[in-house]
């Protein structure tokens, strides 16, 4: 059960890593030519306004809803939102919608990772996260170092800068195909194991 549970947690912090690795470098490189260098403090502000909302949007939907739900509706959130700043291209390149992209790269990332780690903290147990949080946690650096290595490639052969939210959004559905396996698989609506067994030694020591 524990190596089932590990690959679908590694694969899905992959494909996480992918998701943000792309994100990122494709709203920089948009904002950039959109912007002056000048303008990325104050974008960072209004990004954090937004991840603050979101934030506490996606913690009140868990404290009312079962944990498995609010993390597959979390990730059909993203893949949605995603995929719609990539059609508005077709539409229109105004700076306003790069500014938009910008500023959803933080709030974006978080609440993914919220539901993650949210994830994977009812699962397994504070002693095993001690051996495997580091390992699942690679998961995400190898993709997006992965993303990384891969975007001037895919650059010099023609894929344009506005495709990056594409390539986001491939990924982030990816991440969600495995939640709803994990979903199916174990039981994400108990409460956080590593919490659980603090207490337990806390109150042990008393």
């Amino acid at each position: 059960d524990e190596k089932q549970s590990v690959f679908l947690f590694l694969l899905q912090s992959v494909f996480l890593g992918i998701f943000y690795g792309a994100f990122d470098v494709g709203a920089h490189a948009l904002f950039l030519n959109a912007y002056p260098a000048s303008m990325i403090p104050k974008a960072y502000v209004v990004s954090g306004l937004v991840g603050i909302v979101l934030t506490s949007l996606y913690a009140r939907l868990q404290s009312r809803f079962k944990f498995s739900s609010v993390a597959i509706l979390n990730l059909i959130f993203i893949s949605i939102a995603t995929a719609i700043l990539r059609v508005l291209f077709q539409y229109t390149e105004s700076p306003w919608l790069v500014f938009l992209i910008f500023i959803m790269m933080g709030p974006l990332n978080i609440i993914a990772l919220l539901g993650f780690w949210g994830a994977v903290g009812r699962i397994f147990t504070l002693r095993q996260g001690k051996r495997l949080f580091g390992f699942i946690d690679s998961g995400q650096i190898f993709g997006a170092i992965l993303s990384t290595f891969a975007i001037p490639i895919l650059i010099s052969i023609g894929f344009e800068q506005k495709n990056l939210l594409f390539l986001s959004s491939v990924s982030i559905v990816c991440a969600l195909i495995v939640q709803i396996i994990t979903s199916v698989k174990f039981n994400l609506n108990k409460k956080i194991a590593q919490v659980t067994e603090k207490k337990n030694r806390l109150f042990d020591l008393l």
